[in-house]
Formats: C-alpha cells, sequence, structure tokens
C-alpha cells in the first residue's frame, strides 16, 4: 500500500482476480457485525457489477473518424455485435463535432430494427457528447452505444447486456476478512487548482482535479494516498497499489470510495465499485 499509483480500470469479471477489502461500511468499526456487513457489501457490489448496462456489459469504446459507421451485426458493418437484432440497423454519420444517426429503411420506408435514443423511438437523430450535455444513448435490443469524448475524441462507448462476461461471471474471490485493515485515515484538502495526471486502462492521459491526500498506518507503515472527487457528494475517490499488483490482485490496483467523517477522518463506504468513467 506504500505506492499511490492512479491507474483505473474495469474489473475483470474473473474468479482468479482477488481483491482487498478495504472498502467496509462506514459503520464497520462501530458494528456487532463486521464479518455479515461485509459479506453484504460483497454482494452488494456482485448485483451492482452484473446489473443491466452494468461493468460486466461494456464491450467496445469505438473512436469514431469522420464518415459513415455503419451498425448491424452482418461483418460487413464497421460497427458489428453479435446481439444486434438487424444485420444492419442503422448508421452513424460524423461530421467534426456533428454526429447524427439514421436508422436504415426496408423497401417499403420501414426502419429494419427497433432503434431508441433516450426515451424516444427514432429514424433519425443528432446526438450529443458526454462533455456537452447529457449523451446520448442509442439502443437496440441490448445493445446500447453512448457518445462520450475521450482524450479529445469522440467515442462510441457500448453496452452488451446479452454479452459472454455478463453471462458466465460468477463471483470475485476475497481475501479472508482481516479487522487489522479497517482503517481511518487524516485528511489533508488539496491547495486549490492542484491536478493529478490520471492513466486510465486504454492508455490514455487526463488531468483531474486533485481534492485531497488521505494519511493512515497500515500495519506500521505509514502511506498517503492521493485523492479524486467521488460520485457521491462529499466522496472521495483513490486508488491504491502494493505489491500484490498483477499477481495475485487486478494490476491497476484498488478502488476506493470514502467519506469524510467529522474532524476530517475519513471512513470507508460500502460503494467501491470503480465509477464509470474509464474506458
Amino acid at each position: 500500500m506504500s505506492q499511490t499509483e492512479r491507474c483505473p480500470g474495469a474489473l475483470r469479471p474473473r474468479s482468479a482476480i482477488l481483491t482487498t477489502h478495504m472498502s467496509q461500511s462506514t459503520e464497520t468499526s462501530h458494528n456487532h457485525d463486521p464479518v455479515g456487513n461485509w459479506n453484504r457489501w460483497h454482494a452488494a457490489r456482485l448485483r451492482a457489477l452484473a446489473a443491466p448496462d452494468g461493468w460486466l456489459t461494456l464491450v467496445d469504446l469505438a473512436f469514431l473518424d469522420d464518415g459513415v459507421w455503419s451498425l448491424g451485426s452482418d461483418p460487413a458493418c464497421r460497427l458489428v455485435y453479435e446481439h444486434a437484432t438487424a444485420p444492419r440497423v442503422g448508421t452513424f454519420l460524423v461530421h467534426g463535432e456533428r454526429v447524427t444517426f439514421a436508422a436504415d429503411l426496408d423497401a417499403s420506408a420501414q426502419p429494419t430494427a427497433h432503434v431508441t435514443v433516450g426515451d424516444r423511438v427514432v429514424d433519425a437523430a443528432e446526438l450529443t457528447a458526454d462533455d456537452v450535455g447529457p449523451p446520448s444513448v442509442v439502443r437496440n435490443g441490448p445493445i446500447s452505444l453512448t457518445l462520450v469524448r475521450r482524450n479529445g475524441r469522440l467515442a462510441l462507448r457500448v453496452r452488451d447486456n446479452e454479452s459472454a462476461t455478463r453471462r458466465d461471471f460468477e463471483d470475485i474471490d476475497r481475501f479472508p476478512y482481516d479487522p487489522a485493515l479497517v482503517v481511518e485515515a487524516r485528511l489533508e484538502r488539496s491547495p486549490a487548482g492542484a491536478t493529478l495526471d490520471v492513466t486510465n486502462v486504454m492508455g490514455f492521459v487526463e488531468t483531474q482535479p486533485l481534492v485531497a491526500t488521505l494519511h493512515c498506518s497500515v500495519r506500521g507503515h505509514e502511506a498517503a494516498l492521493v485523492a479524486t472527487a467521488g460520485t457521491a457528494p462529499g466522496s472521495l475517490f483513490v486508488v491504491f497499489g502494493d505489491r500484490t499488483n498483477g499477481a495475485g490482485t487486478y494490476p491497476a490496483g484498488r478502488f476506493l470510495n470514502v467519506l469524510a467523517a467529522p474532524g476530517d477522518d475519513v471512513t470507508p463506504r460500502d460503494d467501491d465499485t470503480p465509477r464509470d468513467d474509464d474506458t
């Protein structure tokens, strides 16, 4: 835990990947049933991972250059996904910052597949990227494609609720519960304007505001963990690593959400599933 490597990526769903249990409920250290609480947290984590549109449904991050991008199950399409509901569902037309979607039509000028954008059934729509406003989500059957910007480029973040990864997922192995790893940390707020370069699993570097550094002691070893803003109001997000990375645990490290307690002490939250911004 002496390193503070910040390199998030999607969790691997294989049972061979071990995870630590640093992220207990905020009540763990005061709870009369810490092991039961930890087991409930783990069960909730598995449900979140395997939920519709959850992490186990991610299948692609397709970067878009100018041109026409056909979508369907036909191998001749540029965007090929086996669970699309038609050989050709439609096309994305990319011109600079503008991305539009048009459904393919049959001989009677009817769409060849059912497509929605948001809550509307559409034949055509102009799309919005996630850095401009709420991102547009194009859905066809179990497939969804969200327009995002990553590393300065437009891309489609693709999920498949019938993906083999989700279908075959069973569990994530854990180390045995160890109360010595339930720790409190002292929070040191970062100066205004402090930033942190973040390298994600795709190799892209993004600059994020550095919110705080968490100082704690684990089995006599002092550690300082850098934190960015978490997803919940007032929460912090930490990625940390140790010498087990890539051997018994996920190579990119551990993901931890924490809430600041009164007096700037920090205790872990029970929802440390990685944030949905890593690919």
